[in-house]
Formats: C-alpha cells, structure tokens, sequence
C-alpha cells in the first residue's frame, strides 16, 4: 500500500493536520467490499511560535538603557480556523521592561501574525520611539533608538496689572540660563518675553502672566537669572522647584535624571515712572 502524507502548514488555530491513504489500482482489485474496512483518526498539528525580543539604545551615543517599558499588541484580528475571533486587533497582550543592558523579551511565544512594539514609556529624559510593526514569522529582535529630550527650566514672570504699562510701550524682558553639564561642558542660553495686553492674566486677576522655557538640557547645574531692564526691577522669587535655590535675583537648578524640570517665578514691579520712555529718541545738534 502506497501512503501519501499531506501536512497543511501555517494552519489557522484549530486546523488538524490531514493524511490522506491511498492503495494502488492492482491492490484495489483484489479487495472484496467484505473486506473494506473504515479507519479514522484525528491529527492535530503543533501551532509554530516564536520569541520577540527588544534593545533600547541612545540615539546619539548608542549607549544602552534601562527602564523603558514596551507593550505588545495585536494589530489584526487573531482568528480561529471558524473565522471567530479569537484575540481583536489592539489588544495589549504582555509588557516588559529593559534591564541594565537595555534588553528585555517578551516570556510568551506567539505565533504568526501581525504585531505592534509599542515604546510605552521612555527612560527618564528620554523621547518614546515610534512604534514598530511586525510580521511575525521566525524569532524577532527588535532595536529602539530613543532621542534625549533633557530636562526644561521655565522662568515664569509676574507683573502688577496695576503698573499700568502702556504709557511707556511693551516691555521686553530676557532672561540668561548659563551652567555647566556633568562632563564639564558650559552652556549659555537666552530666552524672551514681550509684556501685552494679550498676556494671560493670573487667577486672582492681579498679574500678567509670560513665562519662558529651556528645554532639552543636559544634565547639570543651571543658574536662572534676569538681565536688568529701564522701567521694572525684580521685587522677589517665589514658587521654586525643589530641585532650585535663590541666592540674592539668581536661581539655581540641579538637573538630574530623578528630576528633570525646575522652574521659579520672577515677580516684577514697576521702579521708574518718568515720562520718557526706551523708545524715545533724543536730537543732538552739534555746533561748531
């Protein structure tokens, strides 16, 4: 007797594998309908899966990182071999965490189809990655470089509305964050603020509101100051982060991966009242 064997393979879930028995014409002749008989059993094929594995990595440096958390989701249906659905698409079926050598896998196998990585949260000072989607067919290692975004240092200004600014024009106000990162690097950055009508107010109605923010820093140390204007003098500073202190108009911030943003109020007052203002312009006439 001649056996022919038929595996189905990627089978859907639920599918069995199929023999299919045949005999040759000459041995079929000489088989009576007495002595057939009927012979049935049931195969079930061993559903192939697979390990998917992840690396995070700094953009720039490619230095490892730890502590990213990464989710894996069905991007399609997942269906058994009746076409019920078995698994719907964008569920969240298992999320793992990069050790100290960036790498993390997935502890379940899963079988063909198609998935998304989703980065669901970054390292501290860290951009998430964009997702990755993935055909699964065969083990998977995946690479997620991430962008450093740093820490911000937002200096917030505060002006009596009752200085009544708008004899004397808008005032324009800078402020100068200067430091040193931690591989001993200098920085110095400018940022401005322009008072106006449309500035928002404070909730108690007494203040204009600006403010201005320093983003991607280095990790380091800071000193927030502001520079000197003709009309407004800084009365105090108030409403320091943690990570900051005062010393005399000036504040400085300890920007580390446990705390990444700093911020301080600089509150203003209105010191001269003379009737010419910083846009004036003045004539001289030279005699001879």
């Amino acid at each position: 007797m001649k056996i022919r064997l038929h595996k189905i393979r990627e089978l859907a879930l639920g599918i069995v594998m199929i023999f299919l028995i045949s005999c040759t014409s000459a041995l079929a002749e000489n088989i009576t309908q007495n002595t057939i008989s009927t012979w049935e059993e049931t195969f079930f094929n061993e559903m192939e899966t697979f390990h998917i594995t992840v690396e995070k990595r700094d953009a720039k440096t490619n230095d490892v990182l730890a502590g990213a958390i990464f989710g894996l989701y069905t991007e399609e249906d997942m269906k058994t071999a009746d076409g019920t659905v078995a698994v719907a698409a964008g569920t969240l079926l298992e999320t793992i965490v990069t050790d100290e050598n960036g790498k993390a896998s997935f502890t379940t196998k899963y079988p063909r189809g198609t998935y998304r990585v989703e980065e669901i949260k970054a390292p501290n000072g860290y951009k998430t990655a964009n997702d990755q989607v993935i055909s699964l067919k065969d083990d998977l290692k995946l690479i997620f470089y991430n962008k450093w975004s740093g820490g911000t240092i937002t200096a917030i200004k505060k002006i009596p509305i009752s200085s009544n600014y708008e004899p004397h024009g808008a005032e324009t106000f800078i402020f100068h964050l200067s430091g040193m990162d931690n591989m001993g690097n200098e920085h110095n950055y400018y940022k401005s603020v322009t008072l106006s009508e449309e500035c928002s107010k404070s909730v108690d109605g007494n203040y204009y509101v600006l403010s201005a923010t320093f983003d991607e820093l280095v990790l380091g140390t800071y000193t927030l100051s502001e520079i000197e204007t003709i009309r407004y003098g800084v009365q105090s500073i108030q409403e320091i982060s943690a990570n900051g202190i005062a010393v005399e108009k000036n504040v400085t911030f300890e920007i580390t991966l446990n705390n990444l943003e700093g911020s301080a109020t600089f509150i203003n007052e209105k010191v001269v009242w003379d009737d010419y203002s910083h846009t004036d312009c003045v004539v001289n006439i030279i005699s001879e």
